[in-house]
């Protein structure tokens, strides 16, 4: 990696500056091993938990994540619907932008308003169809 480093380097500065530029390179590689030896001085004294704290910390944190969905429903759903829904009229914006029209909010007004007239009616329709069986 090293050698990369000094085949990247201009003719000139290692020209004019060979043993500069060796002596800062052979620093550099030093600097880097001592920092990798004492990266794993650390991970070799950082201790794993015992095995039951860490299933009692899982099972816990997915009794939270079930209580939160739970209770969250309200909030999630709509959010999760409107994250959805943006997903979906992204490409028509982006295909609006290259079509030319660089006034941002109105090429996501677009997609969005002819949207609305397709899924209302729609819900209409199936409602009113739901009502007759």
């Amino acid at each position: 990696m090293l050698q990369k480093i000094v085949d990247h380097l201009p003719h000139a500065i290692i020209n004019s500056r060979q043993d500069e530029t060796r002596m800062m390179i052979s620093s550099l590689g030093t600097i880097i091993t001592t920092v990798k030896k004492k990266s794993l001085k650390i991970m070799e004294t950082q201790t794993q938990s015992p095995f039951y704290q860490r299933l009692c910390l899982n099972l816990i944190s997915i009794c939270l994540l079930g209580i939160i969905v739970i209770y969250g429903k309200s909030i999630i759903v709509p959010l999760a619907l409107a994250v959805l829904f943006a997903n979906m009229l992204l490409p028509i914006t982006r295909w609006l932008n290259g079509k030319g029209i660089s006034n941002k909010p109105l090429s996501i007004l677009i997609p969005l308003i002819a949207s609305i007239f397709v899924v209302v009616p729609s819900s209409f329709c199936c409602r009113a169809r739901w009502q007759i069986l």
